[in-house]
């Protein structure tokens, strides 16, 4: 599976990388999480992941722009191409 990853803000300095396409084996968001956990380490499971590997629900995680809360969430399936945004939690007043 070939997926571009794309983070914003201080994701970005945290992970080393604002886009960067990827190639894992598996199908689906959770297949990729396991993935950049292995890859990235420490730094991504203590940002993103709660220790059950479900993904923390401050995140945002999108699929082609559109929330895994409102698709399969982590069951959600990925084709070749697609584009899976993760944000960290954002604050405003």
């Amino acid at each position: 599976m070939h997926v571009k990853v794309r983070t914003i803000g201080s994701f970005i300095e945290l992970f080393g990388f604002k886009e960067r396409e990827v190639s894992f084996q598996g199908n689906t968001v959770e297949d990729l999480m396991k993935f950049l956990k292995r890859t990235i380490g420490t730094t991504f499971e203590e940002n993103v992941l709660e220790p059950d590997e479900k993904v923390k629900p401050f995140i945002k995680v999108l699929v082609n722009g559109l929330g895994i809360e409102t698709l399969r969430g982590l069951s959600t399936e990925l084709s070749d191409g697609d584009v899976v945004a993760i944000f960290p939690p954002v604050g405003g007043g």
